[in-house]
């Protein structure tokens, strides 16, 4: 089975940092995700969502990320970013984001920093276009609320790729080992 991971950045006071559980059929192009709070460093924000992957022809396909935040709303806090990347062996791929139900959340240009999550990104959205991001959360998408983005992946084994690529390819720290994580 392909891989591919998440790394998702919210922003709840404290900023928290979780690590994701996934479900996916082998055969199927989308997965789905809940983060799992019990992994978390402050055990604050939550969210579901799925990725959903579809080759067009060709060298491009297409990603199609969906996220709601499901931090409980005693808590607060917004979802501010996220990023995805898919193992070495799919060479090299690039992402553009294409559409977006939240304005404020711009494409996040392949290669850039996802700290404290080591390696090489394809892309993403973030407040800002950025993973770390500046200023307001309040572009962020808010407690209750869902986000969908889509992107157009381009590479020569974009024929290849999966959603369960997206989501499973290794997004590990230092800090703590997992397949998804948000912050």
């Amino acid at each position: 089975m392909s891989k591919l991971s998440i790394a998702v950045r919210a922003c709840a006071l404290p900023v928290s940092v979780l690590s994701l559980a996934v479900t996916a059929p082998s055969s199927a192009d989308i997965v789905t995700m809940e983060s799992n709070t019990a992994l978390s460093t402050e055990g604050l924000a939550a969210f579901t969502g799925s990725m959903e992957y579809v080759y067009l022809g060709a060298n491009v396909g297409t990603l199609t990320v969906s996220l709601t935040n499901t931090t409980d709303a005693s808590i607060g806090g917004y979802l501010t970013a996220f990023m995805f990347r898919a193992p070495g062996e799919y060479g090299s791929l690039t992402s553009v984001l294409t559409s977006s139900t939240y304005a404020g959340m711009t494409d996040i240009p392949a290669g850039s920093n996802g700290s404290p999550f080591p390696g090489s990104w394809i892309g993403g959205a973030g407040i800002g276009g950025t993973w770390l991001g500046s200023g307001s959360p309040n572009p962020g998408v808010a407690v209750g609320d869902t986000g969908q983005w889509v992107f157009s992946i381009t590479g020569a084994m974009a024929s290849s790729l999966s959603a369960p690529a997206c989501w499973q390819a290794p997004c590990r720290s230092s800090r703590r080992p997992s397949r998804g994580s948000a912050r």
